[in-house]
């Protein structure tokens, strides 16, 4: 009967070990997004592919990209240059410039985006009150995150995380 015991201890061991090797497709992202975003009366969102989890008002689940998902994402971080976009104004605006404070206040979306791709890395944190240098560069940025976001949206158990914004 010890030895018994001792097979199933060992064999148990080596089923683990064995399990581990075999890791879920969170592993296998190509590009690795880490994307806050709060828009000013909607919901607050993180997807981390670097740690493999969605995050919405309700709740949290573990979430990765599928490889079409990854590939139409990358398209779209190459096709804007993301790498290269302008900086994004940190200054305070003037009193006087009412046109552009009246079009950055009904943006009133925050969004931090923080991609890797191959050896590339960057980080857009991207505030309320804010524009980019390049204004083009705002519409590319927002593209990309849009993008990104709607992949997510698009999936049911994302859905019921942020449930209240649905109805």
């Amino acid at each position: 009967m010890k030895n018994k015991s001792k097979t199933y201890i060992v064999f148990l061991f080596f089923l683990i070990q064995a399990c581990s090797l075999f890791k879920p497709d969170g592993d296998l992202q190509l590009i690795k997004i880490h994307l806050k975003s709060y828009i000013y009366i909607g919901p607050r969102n993180e997807i981390n592919t670097f740690d493999n989890y969605y995050k919405g008002d309700v709740g949290s689940i573990p979430f990765w990209f599928t490889k079409e998902e990854q590939d139409l994402i990358i398209n779209k971080t190459y096709e804007i240059d993301f790498f290269k976009l302008s900086e994004v104004d940190t200054t305070q605006y003037a009193e006087g410039n009412v046109t552009e404070l009246i079009e950055i206040i009904t943006f009133g979306r925050s969004i931090s985006l923080k991609i890797k791709l191959g050896n590339e890395e960057r980080l857009i944190k991207f505030e309320e009150y804010r524009a980019f240098k390049n204004k083009e560069d705002k519409e590319k940025f927002l593209e990309l995150c849009d993008l990104i976001l709607e992949i997510a949206y698009s999936r049911p158990e994302v859905k019921k995380l942020d449930a209240k914004w649905y109805m």
